[in-house]
Protein backbone atom coordinates (compact mmCIF):
# COMPACT_ATOMS: atom_id res chain seq x y z
CA UNK A 1 0.00 0.00 0.00
CA UNK A 2 1.21 3.48 -0.79
CA UNK A 3 1.88 5.69 2.19
CA UNK A 4 0.38 9.13 1.99
CA UNK A 5 2.61 12.16 2.41
CA UNK A 6 0.08 13.30 5.03
CA UNK A 7 0.97 10.37 7.28
CA UNK A 8 3.52 10.81 10.03
CA UNK A 9 6.97 10.61 8.44
CA UNK A 10 10.23 10.20 10.25
CA UNK A 11 13.18 12.26 9.15
CA UNK A 12 16.19 10.80 7.40
CA UNK A 13 19.33 10.06 9.39
CA UNK A 14 21.10 12.79 7.40
CA UNK A 15 19.54 15.69 5.51
CA UNK A 16 19.86 15.36 1.74
CA UNK A 17 19.93 18.13 -0.85
CA UNK A 18 17.26 17.15 -3.37
CA UNK A 19 16.42 18.67 -6.74
CA UNK A 20 12.89 17.79 -7.86
CA UNK A 21 12.15 18.19 -11.58
CA UNK A 22 8.41 17.87 -12.20
CA UNK A 23 6.27 19.87 -14.62
CA UNK A 24 2.94 19.00 -12.98
CA UNK A 25 2.41 21.65 -10.28
CA UNK A 26 0.20 19.45 -8.08
CA UNK A 27 2.58 16.48 -8.21
CA UNK A 28 5.52 18.79 -7.52
CA UNK A 29 3.76 20.29 -4.50
CA UNK A 30 2.96 16.87 -2.99
CA UNK A 31 6.44 15.46 -3.59
CA UNK A 32 8.12 18.59 -2.27
CA UNK A 33 5.99 18.48 0.90
CA UNK A 34 6.87 14.81 1.40
CA UNK A 35 10.59 15.39 0.87
CA UNK A 36 10.58 18.37 3.21
CA UNK A 37 8.82 16.28 5.87
CA UNK A 38 11.79 13.88 5.69
CA UNK A 39 14.17 16.74 6.45
CA UNK A 40 15.46 17.18 2.91
CA UNK A 41 16.55 20.54 1.58
CA UNK A 42 14.48 20.72 -1.61
CA UNK A 43 14.49 22.96 -4.63
CA UNK A 44 12.37 22.33 -7.67
CA UNK A 45 12.28 22.98 -11.37
CA UNK A 46 9.37 22.72 -13.79
CA UNK A 47 11.38 21.91 -16.92
CA UNK A 48 14.37 19.86 -17.95
CA UNK A 49 16.27 22.95 -19.02
CA UNK A 50 15.82 24.72 -15.70
CA UNK A 51 16.49 21.46 -13.86
CA UNK A 52 19.91 21.08 -15.46
CA UNK A 53 20.79 24.69 -14.61
CA UNK A 54 19.56 24.33 -11.03
CA UNK A 55 21.56 21.11 -10.61
CA UNK A 56 24.73 22.98 -11.58
CA UNK A 57 24.01 25.73 -9.04
CA UNK A 58 22.57 23.62 -6.19
CA UNK A 59 24.88 20.56 -6.42
CA UNK A 60 22.22 18.18 -5.06
CA UNK A 61 22.84 14.80 -3.47
CA UNK A 62 19.78 13.43 -5.27
CA UNK A 63 17.83 14.45 -8.36
CA UNK A 64 14.27 13.19 -8.72
CA UNK A 65 13.05 13.79 -12.26
CA UNK A 66 9.89 13.04 -14.15
CA UNK A 67 10.72 11.34 -17.45
CA UNK A 68 7.96 12.91 -19.57
CA UNK A 69 8.51 16.62 -19.14
CA UNK A 70 6.42 18.97 -21.30
CA UNK A 71 9.46 20.71 -22.81
CA UNK A 72 11.96 19.57 -25.42
CA UNK A 73 14.35 18.36 -22.70
CA UNK A 74 13.09 15.05 -21.27
CA UNK A 75 14.05 13.38 -18.03
CA UNK A 76 16.37 11.15 -20.04
CA UNK A 77 18.12 14.26 -21.36
CA UNK A 78 18.41 15.58 -17.80
CA UNK A 79 20.05 12.32 -16.64
CA UNK A 80 22.47 12.33 -19.57
CA UNK A 81 23.46 15.95 -18.91
CA UNK A 82 23.98 15.40 -15.19
CA UNK A 83 26.03 12.24 -15.64
CA UNK A 84 28.16 14.00 -18.32
CA UNK A 85 28.97 16.91 -15.97
CA UNK A 86 32.08 16.05 -13.96
CA UNK A 87 30.88 18.02 -10.93
CA UNK A 88 27.52 16.21 -10.93
CA UNK A 89 28.43 12.77 -12.25
CA UNK A 90 28.11 11.09 -8.84
CA UNK A 91 24.65 12.56 -8.16
CA UNK A 92 22.07 9.89 -7.38
CA UNK A 93 19.23 9.98 -9.93
CA UNK A 94 15.67 8.78 -9.41
CA UNK A 95 13.29 8.65 -12.37
CA UNK A 96 9.56 8.98 -11.83
CA UNK A 97 7.18 8.01 -14.59
CA UNK A 98 3.68 6.87 -15.33
CA UNK A 99 5.24 4.04 -17.33
CA UNK A 100 6.62 1.06 -15.45
CA UNK A 101 7.25 -1.69 -17.99
CA UNK A 102 10.61 -3.46 -18.00
CA UNK A 103 11.53 -1.54 -21.17
CA UNK A 104 10.81 1.77 -19.41
CA UNK A 105 13.00 0.83 -16.46
CA UNK A 106 15.79 -0.30 -18.81
CA UNK A 107 15.62 2.99 -20.73
CA UNK A 108 15.92 4.90 -17.44
CA UNK A 109 18.99 2.85 -16.44
CA UNK A 110 20.55 3.45 -19.87
CA UNK A 111 20.06 7.19 -19.45
CA UNK A 112 21.90 7.09 -16.10
CA UNK A 113 19.10 6.83 -13.53
CA UNK A 114 19.90 4.78 -10.43
CA UNK A 115 16.24 4.09 -9.61
CA UNK A 116 12.93 4.14 -11.48
CA UNK A 117 9.67 4.65 -9.58
CA UNK A 118 6.29 4.33 -11.25
CA UNK A 119 3.52 6.82 -10.50
CA UNK A 120 1.62 6.95 -8.27
CA UNK A 121 4.72 7.08 -6.12
CA UNK A 122 5.00 4.66 -3.24
CA UNK A 123 6.20 7.07 -0.54
CA UNK A 124 7.47 4.28 1.73
CA UNK A 125 9.66 3.01 -1.12
CA UNK A 126 10.95 6.51 -1.87
CA UNK A 127 11.71 7.11 1.80
CA UNK A 128 13.69 3.85 1.96
CA UNK A 129 15.69 4.77 -1.15
CA UNK A 130 16.48 8.19 0.32
CA UNK A 131 17.37 6.69 3.70
CA UNK A 132 19.79 4.32 1.96
CA UNK A 133 21.38 7.35 0.25
CA UNK A 134 21.60 9.24 3.54
CA UNK A 135 23.36 6.24 5.12
CA UNK A 136 25.80 5.76 2.22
Amino acid sequence: MNASPDEESSTLSQALRVLLIEDNADASYVLRAFLTSLGCEVISAASGESGIERAKQFQPDVVISDISLSTSVSGYDVANAIKADEALSQTYLIAISGYGRDEDKAAAREAGFDQHLTKPINFEQMQQILQDRADA
